[in-house]
């Protein structure tokens, strides 16, 4: 019989979008982003054994739109 093993991975990447991008959740500004406050961040992390594996990713967003999701 065979050992069931199971294996874990992560990583992180920044996704902060570049300036002048207008920002969700600011319903009264129409300008774009002028700076930078904190970088906004994308974690995955993925857990797999011999029969499964599953994601689980994690981005500092309000949302998705369909064609990002």
């Amino acid at each position: 019989m065979a050992e069931n093993v199971l294996s874990a991975g992560m990583d992180r990447i920044d996704i902060t979008p570049q300036l002048g991008l207008r920002m969700q959740g600011a319903l009264r500004h129409v300008e774009g982003a002028v700076g930078i406050d904190s970088n906004l961040l994308a974690t995955a992390l993925v857990l797999a054994d011999n029969d499964s594996k599953i994601a689980i990713v994690d981005c500092d967003l309000i949302g998705f739109d369909r064609p990002l999701a």
